[in-house]
């Protein structure tokens, strides 16, 4: 891919597994030609990984989303709002943010395609593979993305609906993935899940 493609702006939120699944992202990314940029505002494209584990949790998304989408309006740049509460809430987040791709936890592979789309791009049924380990960056810690989605039904939590069914990762490459990263020097490895 040409290196051209641009700069991206990454805001993480949530559990160690949204983290996990945003350095998949970053690791898909970076492949395709797009750096990582330091703020939103030098970034042609901004992602946003939300949570949407309790209400108050939930506000603060919709307010994070809120700002994040006056930024990108004003310099002409694209807004990707993944995670949970796109899932959960794509309605509010439409309200506030009508410009913005909408990628569910499940779709989270198709982010690199997405930002070459022309138009707004809604994904948040369907189910992509999983087959992309986040590239280990260096440092002590190494976090890993084993599964995603919940076999419970607990009427508290809203990973059900978020995340509704239980998808893991294939175990050989999870293994491989993890001896690459103690062999360069991770010295705590987090695998990572909901179940």
């Amino acid at each position: 891919m040409p290196s051209d493609a641009g700069s991206v702006y990454l805001e993480v939120y949530g559990c160690w597994l949204s983290k996990a699944e945003a350095e998949v992202v970053k690791t898909l990314i970076e492949r395709q030609g797009w750096r990582i940029a330091s703020s939103p505002e030098a970034a042609d494209a901004v992602i946003v990984f939300t949570c949407a584990v309790r209400q108050d949790t939930e506000r603060k998304m919709l307010r994070i989303i809120r700002r994040l989408a006056e930024k990108t309006i004003a310099n002409g740049n694209r807004l990707v709002v993944a995670g949970c509460l796109a899932r959960v809430r794509p309605a509010k987040i439409a309200r506030i943010a009508p410009h913005a791709d909408l990628v569910s936890p499940d779709s989270l592979e198709e982010i690199p395609r997405i930002l070459r789309a022309e138009e707004r791009q809604v994904l948040l049924t369907g189910v992509a593979p999983r087959c992309t380990m986040p590239r280990y960056g260096g440092g002590v810690r190494y976090v890993v993305p084993i599964a995603t989605g919940c076999l419970g039904s607990c009427a508290f939590c809203v990973g059900k609906y978020a995340r509704p069914m239980l998808r893991s990762y294939p175990r050989d490459l999870v293994v491989r993935a993890v001896k690459r990263a103690v062999e360069k020097g991770a010295k705590e490895v987090y695998l990572t899940a909901q179940d």
